[in-house]
């Protein structure tokens, strides 16, 4: 089984982000330095949408819940962690005043967006992972069993 990452190298580009904002107004960066947190941006962005997929491919494919969230639990934590870094960034780039913060801006927030998509769906799968299964129908079983017996059904088989 696949189990889902988020790199860490995401959380400390966030914060040489953050610390590139602190020290200088986007205005005044060059544009390849812009073109570069542009090209980042939208590589996380993809990532995310990666993770979305994955996530959304393992639960087609069915898993236990348990083991769902045993390996899959642990990706909440660093979602939520990689959405407040991007809240940060647009917290501090709040009003943009040049058309550089405008694109920055505009980048933050689909990023934050398709990474709250991929935590609203982890959160979803891990919700219902948690739940109690329903009850056993034994009336259900016993009609099936009978079923069996009378050679009205088979078993299956993979092959």
């Amino acid at each position: 089984m696949t189990t889902l990452l988020i790199p860490s190298c995401e959380r400390r580009f966030l914060q040489t982000v953050e610390e590139e904002i602190a020290a200088a107004p986007v205005r005044q960066w060059s544009q390849q330095t812009l073109r570069f947190c542009f090209r980042l941006l939208r590589d996380m962005r993809e990532g995310s949408a990666s993770t979305r997929e994955m996530l959304e491919a393992t639960l087609a494919g069915g898993i236990e819940a348990r083991s769902f969230s045993h390996n899959y639990g642990p990706l909440l934590a660093a979602i939520d962690d990689r959405i407040g870094g991007v809240r940060e960034l647009v917290r501090r780039l709040s009003p943009a005043e040049d058309p550089g913060s405008e694109g920055l801006l505009a980048e933050l927030h689909l990023l934050e967006q398709e990474m709250q998509d991929a935590r609203d769906l982890l959160v979803e799968a891990l919700s219902r992972a948690s739940e109690a299964p329903a009850p056993v129908d034994w009336n259900r079983v016993r009609v099936s069993e009978e079923a069996y017996a009378r050679g009205e059904t088979k078993l299956f088989s993979r092959r």
